[in-house]
């Protein structure tokens, strides 16, 4: 078997190119646990293009065999590899990820760039005279293959050689222009046909103007100092694209900066230096957190003054191991935790030079509108800005986000109410409460979005109420009670006064109006009694989770004049005659 194998392995390595033979000989050594003869084999076929090889070397030093353990090489050989349009890197890539701190993966981003380049062949000397063939192109994967759609215009997406919709939305379009069948898929085929338009419009284009946009240079600086912030840039690739545009607005706003997604320098030294600016107070407070945060051994990135992903982060783990709050938010619990100044101790506040006190009143008003301005800390965090946004664009203002005297006194002034269940003050209280009691609900953010929904949903079902997803006063109100509740609001203990025909009645009626009663049956269990309880409390009646003929008799009238929504199944009826008769002549309970 040995030999065979032997030979098989000698005969792929005369048919195929030098890469795939060592690759295909590594394997070989890898399968047989030579692991030492593997990296060798590995390593020369990986520096020639091939990404499987890259993928099995970043195997390797993630395992540590043949080589030393090195998470930072695994991660930057992954990334290559996954560049090159090889699926398995990429999940490789993103579940190493989170055992790298920011400097471990810069230091890999940056491995990569260098062993990617390097892997590449050299270009085609522009004044030959000689259009490109095939042989000069970059190697095919599925990486190249988008950054040549992105070149030809066609909007693939970020480079990072995952097929996605974008990708194959540009594919497709490339093919309907270009006469060729119409797959949406990426082959050899159609890379080497898109190289060759790339060929022949850049002979026949005119000597292009200098750029006045940023460089390639600057741009990828820029993505790599976001990238290191936790902000969502697949890889560094020196394009502004959608997602880097996307991801310096989020910074941009982060940080308290005019929202715009343009690279410049200032851009760049912002990042790098987080210097002052009008919101210099606000960046000098996170600032000051993330040092402590970095101190304490929480990972909130580079003190730049912006409450990015990587910060808030590290917020939530030193909240959670202090026993605070945990939010991901500045506020005064975590900045005395911290032995920080809070912004209520001095006159000048988080942006704008407005006073922490004026702050606090518009964070007050902005909740009595029922927008989600979080807690009323004196503190401009994303939360109030975002609420301060959504303000002005519904009084028809100046939407900049940002606190100040004219807005508290147009908020003291208006009528406007945010009806909406976006960015809402009562939705961001219902999370809370879903949060503290352990039901998933997403983000804390005010919005109901499907995650808060199946939240409330969970939480009705399991409370006896009415499951519809909804938020309302009444939600929260059970919400903030459930914790003394198994005794009915008043502290009467739940009865039974009812035979086993009428509770099974009672039963039938509230779960007609969506209550969870259980199995319905002839007895009172906790979920009756819960129930009963939620509708005495929708009602507005007094909450007892005593189940009597009063209790009946109001769920009777309900219901008369209205048509039967439910016919009774034989099994039921049936039910109803036995309790009747045993109702008749059982004995009398002493």
């Amino acid at each position: 078997m040995f030999r065979k194998t032997l030979l098989a392995s000698a005969m792929l390595a005369a048919l195929a190119s030098p890469a795939l033979a060592n690759y295909q000989q590594g394997y070989i050594a890898y399968q047989e646990g030579r692991y030492t003869s593997a990296y060798l084999e590995f390593k020369s076929s990986a520096e020639g293009g091939n990404a499987p090889a890259q993928y099995m070397l970043g195997r390797l030093f993630e395992e540590g065999r043949g080589v030393d353990r090195d998470i930072v090489q695994a991660y930057a050989w992954y990334d290559v590899s996954a560049r090159n349009g090889y699926p398995q890197a990429a999940s490789a890539r993103t579940a190493i990820a989170p055992q790298l701190s920011s400097y471990q993966l810069q230091t890999a981003l940056n491995l990569a760039d260098r062993w990617a380049a390097a892997a590449a062949p050299a270009p085609s000397n522009p004044d030959s005279g000689v259009s490109p063939t095939p042989a000069s192109y970059a190697p095919y994967s599925l990486y190249n293959l988008q950054v040549a759609l992105n070149k030809l215009g066609y909007s693939a997406g970020p480079a990072d050689g995952l097929i996605g919709p974008k990708t194959r939305g540009a594919i497709r379009a490339y093919q309907i222009d270009s006469g060729l069948p119409v797959s949406s898929e990426p082959s050899l085929a159609l890379y080497d046909h898109v190289q060759k338009t790339l060929a022949e419009r850049a002979g026949s284009a005119q000597p292009a103007p200098t750029p006045s946009g940023p460089s390639a240079s600057l741009i990828a600086e820029v993505q790599s100092e976001l990238r290191l912030r936790g902000y969502a840039i697949p890889s560094v690739t020196g394009q502004l694209d959608a997602a880097t545009i996307a991801a310096i607005k989020r910074y941009q706003a982060d940080a308290s900066l005019s929202v715009d997604g343009q690279v410049t320098d200032t851009l760049l030294a912002q990042l790098r230096s987080g210097r002052s600016d009008p919101a210099a107070d606000y960046r000098a407070q996170v600032k000051a957190v993330q040092t402590a945060l970095n101190a304490h051994g929480f990972d909130a990135g580079p003190t730049d003054g912006a409450l990015g992903p990587r910060t808030r982060a590290a917020i939530r783990g030193y909240q959670a191991a202090e026993g605070l709050s945990v939010t991901g938010q500045i506020d005064d619990e975590l900045l005395a935790s911290l032995q920080i100044a809070g912004s209520g101790g001095s006159d000048t506040a988080s942006a704008g030079g407005s006073s922490a006190t004026v702050i606090a009143s518009i964070e007050g008003e902005l909740i009595k509108h029922n927008y989600a301005a979080g807690r009323i800390d004196g503190v401009v965090d994303t939360q109030a800005r975002d609420a301060i946004a959504l303000y002005q664009r519904d009084a028809g203002l100046s939407i900049t986000g940002q606190p100040s005297q004219a807005l508290l006194d147009s908020l003291r002034q208006t009528t406007l109410r945010n009806d909406s269940e976006v960015l809402s003050q009562l939705v961001w209280q219902i999370e809370g409460e879903l949060d503290d009691k352990g039901y998933v609900h997403g983000p804390v953010d005010g919005t109901l979005d499907a995650e808060t929904r199946s939240g409330i949903e969970a939480f009705q079902k399991e409370a006896g109420l009415k499951v519809n997803g909804k938020a309302s006063q009444r939600l929260l109100a059970s919400l903030q009670d459930v914790d003394g509740d198994s005794a009915g609001d008043s502290g009467q203990q739940d009865v039974n006064l009812l035979s086993p025909h009428q509770t099974w009645e009672l039963e039938a009626r509230l779960k007609a109006r969506g209550y969870d009663v259980g199995q319905l049956d002839t007895k009172a269990d906790a979920k009756t009694y819960a129930a009963a309880r939620a509708y005495q409390r929708n009602e507005g009646l007094a909450v007892t989770g005593r189940l009597d003929e009063q209790l009946l008799h109001r769920l009777q009238l309900a219901d008369a004049g209205r048509e039967q929504t439910r016919q009774l199944s034989d099994t039921e009826k049936g039910l109803l005659i036995i309790q009747g008769l045993l109702d008749r002549y059982a004995p009398p309970a002493e």
